[in-house]
């Protein structure tokens, strides 16, 4: 966690960070290919700048998801 405390150290105020939590994996150790949203935030994104921040990448898959769930929200930006 400290690497994510010195980002929002490192980006210019004002900042809000929201967390969401998906899942490919389910009980297993293999990714099933379906990628499930456990939390989703209400956050409105529309205008806002977005940066996201992944702690596992395995196949891309459920990064792509997120991302593609994202931009539908209208962010300003999205990286």
């Amino acid at each position: 966690m400290g690497q994510l405390a010195d980002l929002a150290r490192a980006i210019e105020r004002p900042l809000q960070v929201d967390f969401m939590v998906a899942s490919s994996y389910g009980k297993g150790t293999k990714s099933s290919g379906n990628v499930r949203l456990l939390y989703d935030p209400a956050t409105d994104l529309a205008g806002k700048h977005v940066l996201v921040v992944e702690d596992i990448i395995d196949t891309g898959r459920t990064l792509q998801r997120l991302l593609s769930l994202l931009a539908a929200r209208q962010p300003a930006s999205l990286g």
